[in-house]
């Protein structure tokens, strides 16, 4: 197996891996095609010590930003997965910056119940503000797609 087969298949398999590709016989061809793949660096042998240092920092770097981000859309769905049915209606809702009176009209619910079911939601969500329920929508759909 190539390395370039070995990143695609670590891709079909769902494995994110921050890959750096060392070769002794680069082509333009097979760097483009690693690099267009996701790879972070593509060294030439020979190459400086250094230079395998620094992408491999890099790559680490970026490894663990990605898996930060991943733990925290984690963490958000599983809020929003705590949801109820009519929670998750209004959450959607409020999402989109419709006030309580329009989520009302929408939902066909009396506006008390929408205040309800929002003061439920945002406890669960452990939001704040909307601007908190606007975000962890986001970082919720980020991990869904």
């Amino acid at each position: 197996m190539t390395g370039l087969e070995l990143q695609a298949k670590l891709a079909r398999l769902g494995y994110p891996l921050p890959i750096i590709f060392m070769t002794g016989n680069a082509s333009v061809a097979s760097s483009v095609s690693a690099m267009k793949a996701g790879a972070l660096d593509y060294l030439v042998k020979p190459f400086r010590p250094e230079s395998l240092i620094q992408a491999t920092t890099q790559a680490l770097e970026r490894n663990a930003k990605l898996r930060a981000r991943d733990a925290a859309s984690l963490q958000m769905r599983a809020r929003v997965d705590k949801l109820t049915p009519r929670e998750a209606e209004v959450f959607g809702y409020v999402s989109k910056g419709l006030m309580n009176k329009q989520i009302a009209h929408e939902m066909k619910i009396s506006e008390i119940m929408v205040k309800l079911h929002r003061g439920r939601m945002m406890k669960k969500l452990e939001a704040r503000s909307i601007a908190d329920v606007v975000r962890i929508f986001d970082e919720a759909n980020r991990h869904a797609s």
